[in-house]
Order: C-alpha cells, then structure tokens, then sequence
C-alpha cells in the first residue's frame, strides 16, 4: 500500500472524533468500520491503528475501569465484527 501525505493526513483526520457534530463514541467508531468496509486505504489505516489502541487500552488491567472496559469490547466487537 502506497501511503501519500493525504492519505495520511486523511487517516488522522478519520480517527480524531468530530465534536463538532456532536459524535457519539459509537457513532465515530462505526465510521472508521465503514470506510474499513468500503475499501479505502484511508479507512484501513484509520482501522488498523483503532485496533491497535483498543488492545493496548484492555492491556491496561490495573488501572482500566470496568466501564471502560466494556466500552472497548464493545467498539473492538463492532470493529472486527460489523455489528
């Protein structure tokens, strides 16, 4: 995969929740699924490094919270998952 500046810039861009719309947790991560789904190299960028931050935070068992805790599971479900 060929990266570019934009693709990249792209990617953070992707992964930086809009609070400008009010976005919801799920809401921003079911959009990284989608443009995972839809086959861009923006959107697997975004998804490989969402992944990779929701496995490091569950990593962090001695001071993750358990409602925290759900709510990774539940955004690395929908992630690997779709559902």
């Amino acid at each position: 995969m060929e990266l570019t500046n934009v693709t990249i810039y792209n990617a953070v861009k992707l992964l930086t929740k809009n609070l400008v719309y009010d976005q919801t947790y799920f809401d921003y991560i079911k959009t990284i699924k989608w443009w995972k789904d839809n086959e861009t190299k923006v959107g697997e960028i975004a998804w490989k490094v969402k992944i990779a931050d929701l496995k490091h935070n569950l990593s962090r068992t001695e001071t993750l919270k358990p409602s925290l805790k759900k709510r990774y599971e539940e955004a690395l479900r929908i992630l690997l998952d779709g559902k």
